[in-house]
C-alpha cells in the first residue's frame, strides 16, 4: 500500500480471505460468518477461498506473495507455528505475517464413535497399552495439528503407540471415524459437537487447560496428568509491510464482527470461545507462542533437523 490517499479509501474492492483448510470444516463456517458481519462495517464483500494442504501454510505463502495493499488476507492457525518448525517451508510466521486481529479459539477433543467399547479416557489408554501398534487415530491438517502434539505428549508420557492417520479437513476426519476406519479422533468442536450432540460419538476428553462448558462432566488432558494444554486460537493475517491504517480499518471491521449478536451465539454452539487480540498484542503472542512450540516440539521429537 502507497500513498496516504489510497489507505484513506481503502477498501475500493472485495477483499479475500485465504482459509487453510476444506469447505466444511470447523474455522470454516465460523469464519463465514464473522466474515459476512465484517463486511456490512467495510462496505466491501468479504469472499472467502478456501487453500488446503502443507499444514494450512499454502494459504499464509498464498497472502504472503499477494503484495502488501490488504485485498488477500489469510487466516493463521496454530499449524502457522508448528508445521515450519517441523517441515522445511518458505513461510516464518514472524517475517512474513502482518497480524491483523485473533479471533476465536477452537476446543479440540477426543472422540470416539458411540457404540465405541471406550466409555473413558483411561478405557482407550488401557486398550492401547494392551495392544501395542492397533490403535489409529485421525487429525485435521495432518502432522504438527494440535491433535498430533498432544497425542504424542501421551504417547511420550503413557508409553504407548498411537499411529496418526492425518486427513485434509474435518469433514473427511469425520467421515472415516464415523465409518469405522478410526479408533479415535482428535478434532475441533465444530467438527465433533454435532456428532456427540446427535448421539453419534461419545466425548472422552479436551485438550485444553479446562473442562468445556458444554461438557463440564469430560475432563481435560492437563488435570488427567498430561503436561499438555494446548488452545488453538486463530485469527486475520495479511502480507508483510501492511500500511498501519489499512490493518486498523480491517480490525475494526472485524472486532465489531465478533461483537455481532447472531455471530457471538455461533461462536458459543461451536464450542469455541472467542479469544480476541489486537495487532500488537496478537504479534508479541505470535513471537511468544513460535518460541513456545520450538522447545514443545524439540523435546517431543517433532522439531526437523536443521
Amino acid at each position: 500500500m502507497h500513498g496516504g490517499a489510497s489507505a484513506a479509501t481503502f477498501p475500493e474492492r472485495p477483499v479475500k480471505i485465504l482459509l487453510g483448510f476444506p469447505a466444511g470444516g470447523t474455522t470454516d463456517g465460523i469464519l463465514r460468518l464473522i466474515a459476512q458481519a465484517a463486511s456490512k462495517h467495510l462496505g466491501q464483500p468479504i469472499l472467502i477461498e478456501n487453500r488446503p494442504g502443507a499444514g494450512s501454510t499454502i494459504s499464509l505463502i498464498g497472502a504472503k506473495n499477494a503484495g502488501s495493499d490488504g485485498y488477500t488476507l489469510s487466516i493463521s492457525t496454530i499449524a502457522a507455528f508448528t508445521t515450519p518448525i517441523q517441515v522445511e517451508s518458505t513461510y516464518d510466521p514472524i517475517r512474513d505475517s502482518t497480524y491483523i486481529i485473533r479471533l476465536t479459539n477452537v476446543t479440540y477433543g477426543v472422540v470416539v464413535r458411540a457404540d465405541s467399547p471406550f466409555k473413558t479416557w483411561k478405557d482407550l489408554v488401557q486398550f492401547a497399552k494392551a495392544n501395542p501398534g492397533k490403535v489409529n487415530y485421525g487429525a485435521p491438517a495432518g502432522p504438527g495439528n494440535t491433535g498430533h502434539v498432544a497425542m504424542t505428549a501421551v504417547s511420550e508420557r503413557d508409553k504407548v503407540e498411537l499411529t496418526l492417520i492425518p486427513y485434509k479437513g474435518s469433514a473427511d476426519l469425520q467421515q472415516a471415524l464415523l465409518g469405522g476406519q478410526l479408533t479415535f479422533a482428535t478434532d475441533g468442536s465444530g467438527a465433533f459437537l454435532p456428532q456427540v450432540n446427535g448421539g453419534k460419538e461419545r466425548l472422552l476428553a479436551v485438550l485444553t487447560d479446562k473442562r468445556m462448558p458444554l461438557f463440564p462432566d469430560i475432563p481435560s488432558l492437563k488435570e488427567l496428568g498430561y503436561a499438555v494444554s494446548l488452545d488453538s486460537p486463530w485469527g486475520l493475517v495479511g502480507p508483510p509491510g501492511m500500511d498501519p491504517q489499512v490493518v486498523k480499518t480491517l480490525h475494526d471491521a472485524f472486532k465489531k464482527a465478533l461483537e455481532d449478536r447472531e455471530v457471538r451465539a455461533a461462536i458459543i454452539a461451536a464450542g469455541q470461545t472467542e479469544l480476541y487480540m489486537g495487532p500488537a498484542d496478537n504479534k508479541r503472542y505470535a513471537v511468544e507462542e513460535t518460541q513456545r512450540q520450538q522447545k514443545l516440539l524439540t523435546k517431543l521429537g517433532l522439531a526437523r533437523k536443521s
